[in-house]
């Protein structure tokens, strides 16, 4: 199978994740249990939205969560999902900021915690930063595997389509 065949495959998977994450957020103020204990996952101020179809229509929603909320619920409803997000991501060790572009599966704009390591070597700067990364990418994969979960069980995937439906009404 040749690469845009697999993105465009995974893409829709990733738009389903994020709708899932948003309203996990949503509902647990920032809690998802599923990122790991003591950690808080928040969308921030820009979000993009995508419909289905050859030619789909995209919105972009800029400003504070709150303010957004009711028309990013209406463009759930006519059946847009998310696309693309600006992330934070709160641990006991540090905040980590990023926009999650999951039609391409991409981290952008990435923001690490400042490293503990002052006055050190650039080689000791590099492992704390290459730490930070692997602490993201473990949080993500925590996210997707719990989404995971659910879609491959056909009841919970039903399930979850029901309630997300009664969430955004």
């Amino acid at each position: 199978m040749d690469y845009l065949a697999l993105k465009s495959k995974y893409a829709l998977l990733g738009r389903d994740f994020l709708t899932w994450l948003y309203r996990r957020v949503d509902e647990t103020d920032g809690q998802v249990t599923e990122a790991g204990k003591d950690t808080e996952v928040f969308f921030d101020d820009a979000l993009t939205v995508v419909g289905e179809g050859d030619s789909p229509a995209a919105s972009t929603f800029q400003g504070q969560p709150q303010s957004m909320k009711s028309e990013l619920r209406a463009a759930l409803r006519s059946g847009k999902k998310i696309t693309r997000a600006k992330l934070h991501l709160i641990r006991p060790d540090g905040e980590w900021s990023f926009v999650l572009d999951t039609d391409e599966w991409i981290v952008r704009s990435l923001k690490v915690p400042n490293g503990s390591l002052d006055g050190s070597d650039e080689e000791a700067l590099l492992l704390d930063r290459l730490a930070q990364l692997e602490q993201l990418e473990s949080t993500l994969e925590q996210m997707f595997d719990a989404y995971l979960k659910i879609r491959v069980n056909s009841k919970a995937y039903q399930e979850l389509g029901e309630s997300i439906s009664a969430w955004i009404s």
